[in-house]
């Protein structure tokens, strides 16, 4: 009879969130990224309606204000995003604070972050992995050669580099995100913070894999170090959230975390360059104002956001 219990749970679960039905999930993701694919397979495990955005949308903070205007505006729609959304609120895009409007439903997946560098850069200067680019960096500060590339708007990698340019010497400069792989294979930058799915596209032999940088080695890439085996600090990882407003039904949004989380999705995740890993409750809450708090102090000292 025990071995019974956690299937019939399960059972349940479905069957609650099938009798839901109602729902609009809603993400700013373009329909043909592996993110939007995955949104969409949140939508069948949700059983709610999901429409991707165009294939040649632009992905983009006021794109991603859109969606969570959706969510805002309807206690029935649930805001699939990255904490990218979070910053898009911070800095006034949304029609609401998303620190009072909006709660955390459930935490699907986190996504890998990583520090690339060109190869062709790397090999030039005589850096194999990450422990030679801390040697390099030792007997060259601020190196103009060596240029790190940011993002132009305020997102998760652009956040994780200025961590990554407070703790070493390096100079910076600004490109959209479409325009890294070709910054990296033309010289431009020298090195990037990219995601597992930005990886999964970019020729193998261009690009060295540094780091992977939370406190956290990557199933992607289980023979590159995390920051932390180094001596340095972990920088903040990426992360797929559900986010609803605050006049959703507590019940409601209790069995959707419940369903994705006893959900079978790692295939999923794994697609997407992202990891299955569901946090709900306390922890959840816990995770999100950590996340509020952080982006408040990067995006303060990056002039993107003023104090109320």
């Amino acid at each position: 009879m025990k071995k019974l219990l956690p299937a019939l749970a399960l059972i349940l679960l479905l069957i609650c969130s099938a009798a839901l039905g109602e729902g609009t999930l809603a993400a700013p993701f373009p329909g043909d990224s592996p993110e939007a694919i995955l949104a969409a397979r949140i939508g069948e495990v949700l059983n709610m309606t999901y429409t991707p955005e165009t294939p040649d949308a632009s992905l983009n903070s006021e794109a991603r204000a859109a969606a969570a205007n959706r969510m805002l505006a309807d206690a029935d729609v649930i805001l699939c995003d990255t904490p990218a959304a979070l910053m898009a609120g911070l800095q006034g895009y949304t029609t609401d604070d998303l620190r009072t409007a909006m709660v955390p439903v459930c935490k699907v997946a986190r996504i890998p972050l990583y520090l690339v560098m060109s190869r062709s850069a790397a090999d030039e200067k005589g850096i194999a992995d990450g422990e030679g680019l801390m040697r390099y960096l030792a007997e060259n500060e601020y190196d103009d050669t060596l240029l790190f590339a940011r993002h132009v708007e305020a997102d998760p990698s652009d956040r994780a580099m200025v961590f990554l340019a407070e703790q070493l010497p390096v100079l910076t400069e600004v490109f959209w995100p479409a325009e890294i792989p070709e910054a990296l294979a033309g010289g431009d930058a020298a090195a990037a913070v990219i995601t597992e799915a930005e990886r999964a596209e970019m020729d193998p032999e261009s690009i060295l894999v540094l780091f992977t940088l939370g406190d956290e080695r990557s199933p992607f890439q289980p023979d590159v170090p995390c920051l932390t085996e180094s001596g340095l600090p972990a920088c903040p990882e990426s992360g797929l959230y559900l986010l609803a407003s605050v006049q959703a039904d507590a019940d409601t949004l209790r069995t959707l975390a419940e369903t994705v989380a006893a959900a079978d999705m790692s295939a999923a995740c794994e697609a997407a360059g992202m990891v299955f890993q569901p946090l709900t409750g306390d922890a959840l809450q816990d995770e999100i104002r950590g996340i509020f708090a952080d982006y408040k102090d990067y995006m303060t000292a990056e002039g993107l956001y003023f104090y109320e």
